[in-house]
């Protein structure tokens, strides 16, 4: 649905004029050259397509604000959608450094435990030979 569609008293407010006129002007739409939808019971225009009469001077201003803050909306979901992206890259990115880093702490920890088993095995080693020299020397 493009163009500016509004109630009849969204209407009747942006042109500064009767609900009521603006029932009349539905009703001659199309020699009025209106473009007009009737949607869940409630009629709604198309601002648009009125030739025949000036919007209000404040419902031009606040058009004007409405289509400036819609841009700037705009602009701002995009600045937000593209945070976003970024979050869940650099999430994924942290999640697999994490990953990465538990599988290094558990090669360090069975590294240790393989030092200290062959720090053990050597000193048995040593004992053992210093053992042998103290009772071949008797």
């Amino acid at each position: 649905m493009g163009g500016n569609w509004l109630d009849i008293r969204g209407t009747a407010k942006y042109f500064g004029v009767a609900e009521k006129t603006v029932r009349r002007w539905i009703d001659r739409a199309d020699e009025l050259g209106l473009t007009t939808e009737k949607r869940r019971g409630k009629w709604y225009l198309d601002v648009d397509t009125v030739k025949h009469h000036e919007p209000a001077a404040e419902s031009v201003a606040s058009a004007e604000r409405v289509a400036r803050l819609e841009r700037e909306l705009k602009a701002e979901k995009q600045r937000a959608d593209a945070a976003l992206y970024r979050s869940g890259t650099l999430e994924g990115q942290l999640q697999a450094q994490g990953q990465a880093l538990l599988e290094w702490k558990e090669k360090e920890t069975e590294a240790e435990a393989e030092i200290n088993r062959l720090k053990d095995e050597l000193a048995k080693r040593e004992s053992a030979g210093l053992m042998k020299r103290i009772f071949k020397n008797w």
